[in-house]
């Protein structure tokens, strides 16, 4: 029997209930060539009984013994795997119908390409959709070797990971040293390594049109396991490689920026600080000449950065990059996506010493999220004097405890402090603006109309228009949030 080209794995444990529509859709691709390996990571509901009622001679049932993390059941996948590709996706998420066969006809004419990906739409716990596509882009994107690293730290432009195809040799290569190993750690945020790794050695691709339904939920891996701590391995382990590889080395003023804001990100949500505290702290004062000993300032000033330099300028610690560095590196990278343009925005805004909410209307505000970009906009709104009643957020890692002293509450909350605020502040860095709004909007039973705004308005709106790098992006900038929001 000739093998099959493509192995699809496709990634279960405990979650039946959404099992049956990733399933049926797998099946009911519109290219049909290849073997499906239904890895159950040992699951306690009805997963394995529903599973096994599947006829389809495709599919091929593994259970787990106990105890075996994700990253250990995706490993499994890979070294079973027979096809020259394998396509790992979730249980939780739905493929579009051509996905497959438009990842083939892709990789025809593009045969060099090591991992390809996918735009999403966003759908909820029942399969609503909440917002068509996360990226707003009309074009497939190609990254050409090493380019990848950069774009994601600039951009934060996180490939969606259950659309992930990856040709299978080179996937081995990246994880020959632990495919046969007896235990694997856990690794929440390996899939912008795995990706980056990838494009070390060649071409990796990002398709613009929306091919799996990505579903948001509270039981998603993303809002079980606190993301700092990964993030900040992810970024170590990129520091330690890249002197060695010339493809990170290029990159290292960001690499070395990434691992300084995930470093104090994972430190905040540690120590549980309040804003007094955090201004006086040692520790974040070491970090800072650990960062001016790093690299010239003119190096400091990268898109990596700016979420740290920010945060000094916020808590009065003195930033270490100047107005004429930063405005000289925006010129030599002029990128107009609204997540870059605001962070460089609001780092201008600071070096000005003018804060966010300096001018703002409310006084009594409330922030969705709970990661940096909250202890931001935390310590902006304090020193103006603002309140904030709490942050929102989905995470069960983060509900109940607090940012910069202000209680994480869940999203539930709102409804009950709904009379008592002017805003709602949205932290969110992806562009998911709609669904974030749409989420919100469905929790309210009262006060249906409060303002609810993303935070990069309000740095695009704080910002000085006579900065040479960031004239004539205001209007960009306004259209492609208004764009978002939609």
């Amino acid at each position: 029997m000739k093998p099959h080209k493509l192995t699809i794995a496709l990634l279960a444990y405990n979650r039946v209930q959404y099992a049956a529509a990733a399933l049926d859709a797998i099946l009911g691709q519109s290219f049909g060539d290849f073997e499906l390996l239904f890895m159950d990571n040992h699951s306690t509901d009805e997963t394995a009984s529903w599973a096994l009622s599947c006829k389809d001679p495709r599919l091929i049932y593994v259970r787990q013994p106990p105890g075996k993390n994700p990253s250990e059941n995706e490993f499994a996948a890979l070294w079973m795997s027979r096809g020259d590709y394998i396509l790992i996706t979730h249980d939780d998420d739905i493929m579009e119908h051509n996905l497959v066969e438009r990842y083939m006809q892709f990789l025809q004419k593009n045969d060099d390409v090591l991992a390809i990906s996918s735009n999403v739409s966003l759908i909820d716990s029942n399969a609503n959709l909440l917002q068509p596509r996360l990226y707003d882009i009309n074009q497939d994107r190609l990254f050409e070797r090493g380019e990848y690293i950069q774009v994601y730290l600039e951009e934060k432009l996180w490939l969606p990971a259950p659309t992930y195809m990856h040709k299978r040799d080179s996937y081995l290569r990246i994880k020959q040293d632990r495919v046969r190993a007896k235990q694997t750690p856990y690794e929440p945020s390996g899939d912008i390594m795995i990706m980056t790794l990838h494009n070390t050695a060649g071409r990796i691709a990002l398709l613009e049109e929306p091919l799996l339904k990505y579903r948001q939920h509270a039981g998603q891996e993303s809002r079980i396991v606190d993301q700092s701590a990964p993030l900040r391995l992810v970024t170590e382990e990129l520091s330690r490689r890249h002197k060695d590889n010339p493809y990170l080395h290029r990159a290292t003023p960001l690499i070395e920026g990434a691992q300084i804001r995930y470093q104090v990100q994972d430190l905040l949500f540690k120590y549980s600080l309040d804003l007094k505290a955090a201004t006086n702290w040692p520790q974040l004062i070491n970090i800072k000449s650990q960062w001016e000993q790093c690299l010239p300032p003119s190096s400091r000033s990268n898109d990596a950065a700016l979420p740290f330099e920010i945060l000094l300028g916020e808590l009065n610690l003195g930033q270490t990059i100047n107005a004429e560095d930063l405005d000289q590196y925006c010129k030599d990278r002029p990128i107009s996506n609204p997540l870059t343009q605001a962070y460089r925005a609001w780092t201008f805004s600071l070096l000005e010493k003018r804060r966010l909410f300096s001018n703002s209307p409310y006084q009594r505000i409330a922030i969705l999220g709970s990661m940096l970009t909250a202890y931001l906009l935390v310590a902006d709104a304090l020193q103006c004097g603002i309140e904030v009643i709490c942050c929102l957020d989905i995470s069960p890692a983060r509900i109940g405890n607090n940012v910069f002293g202000i209680p994480i509450h869940p999203h539930q909350a709102l409804n009950q402090i709904a009379p008592s605020l002017d805003a709602v502040i949205l932290s969110n860095e992806r562009s998911h603006q709609a669904s974030l709004i749409d989420q919100l909007r469905h929790q309210l039973t009262t006060h249906t109309d409060i303002p609810i705004l993303s935070w990069k308005e309000l740095a695009l709106d704080a910002a000085d228009p006579s900065i040479t790098s960031l004239q004539n992006k205001q209007r960009e900038f306004k259209e492609a949030l208004a764009h978002e929001n939609r």
